[in-house]
């Protein structure tokens, strides 16, 4: 997420939660991102990538990433890999923007370390 996003996001924030001094905001689409603002501050990190939650490698999977590693959060939870995963279970989804919400819901997901 850029800076100029982060900062329009927290003042549309903190318009609905005025006294809100600690604030995680996170976007889950194609990739998946967080705006942190502790202590009042919106933080930006090392070349504004304080809030780039999507390529944390999580679990023990090795799906691969569009970063070129495998096992990032987004390749287990963005919109492209939800409606892969959508797909394989024999819904029409070709994007994030495709999943339905009710059918989602009703998926069996296998456990962590299963197939």
């Amino acid at each position: 997420m850029s800076a100029r996003t982060a900062r329009r996001r927290w003042r549309a924030a903190t318009g609905a939660f005025p006294d809100t001094r600690y604030l995680l905001y996170i976007k889950i689409g194609t990739g998946i991102d967080c705006g942190i603002v502790a202590d009042g501050r919106l933080h930006r990190g090392a070349q504004g990538s304080a809030g780039d939650i999507g390529h944390i490698r999580v679990g023990e999977r090795d799906d691969p990433c569009r970063c070129g590693n495998s096992g990032c959060l987004e390749a287990i939870a963005g919109g492209s890999a939800l409606a892969t995963r959508l797909t394989d279970l024999g819904l029409d989804a070709t994007s994030g923007l495709d999943m339905p919400l009710g059918d989602a819901l009703r998926c069996r997901t296998p456990r962590a370390g299963r197939s």
